[in-house]
């Protein structure tokens, strides 16, 4: 998995780069010998991000194309709702300002290990989701100012965070 990026030059020529989960360093880019310029910029793989709304396993759901792979950073953009219809295990999760990610099965679960969740927009947890194992597992989980937690869980146990802070304006309902 990771992400692409495509460089255009005034010339009308373009070079495209796809970049893997958690790869760093230098790309290049040189022009002909007649014009002589290089141009270099370092770059850093910050996760995975939402393209538009769907399924946490379908690759048109992130930009690039590519699924979030274990251990990575994954950010829901604005407008975007995203529903978990796999096992996931990323190392953070950022549900931006007009974002949702819904939880609505009991078999698959969201598993941040001791990783940080930030919800900005909507995380909401259905009633369907009724395990007596964890579902949502998180070292920390922050409502930010404006977002909202909605746990409708069948079963408390079905959402384990270690650390949980609840931000000035954020919204926590638990209505199981």
């Amino acid at each position: 998995g990771g992400t692409a990026a495509t460089i255009n030059s005034q010339l009308g020529t373009s070079a495209s780069i796809t970049v893997g989960a958690g790869a760093t360093g230098t790309i290049t880019v040189s022009t002909s010998p007649v014009c002589s310029a290089t141009s270099a910029f370092t770059f850093t793989f910050n996760g995975y991000v939402t393209a538009t709304s769907g399924n946490w396993n379908t690759g048109s759901t992130w930009q690039g194309g590519s699924v979030p792979v274990a251990g990575a950073a994954v950010t829901i953009l604005n407008t975007h709702n995203v529903t978990l219809n796999t096992n996931a295990t990323p190392s953070g999760l950022t549900i931006n300002s007009g974002g949702t990610l819904t939880l609505n099965n009991a078999t698959n679960t969201l598993n941040l290990g001791a990783g940080t969740m930030l919800v900005n927009g909507l995380l909401s947890v259905t009633s369907a989701v009724n395990a007596a194992s964890a579902r949502l597992t998180a070292g920390t989980l922050t409502i930010g100012t404006g977002g909202t937690f909605t746990n409708s869980a069948g079963n408390a146990a079905s959402v384990s965070v270690t650390t949980f802070n609840e931000n000035c304006g954020a919204t926590y309902n638990h209505d199981a």
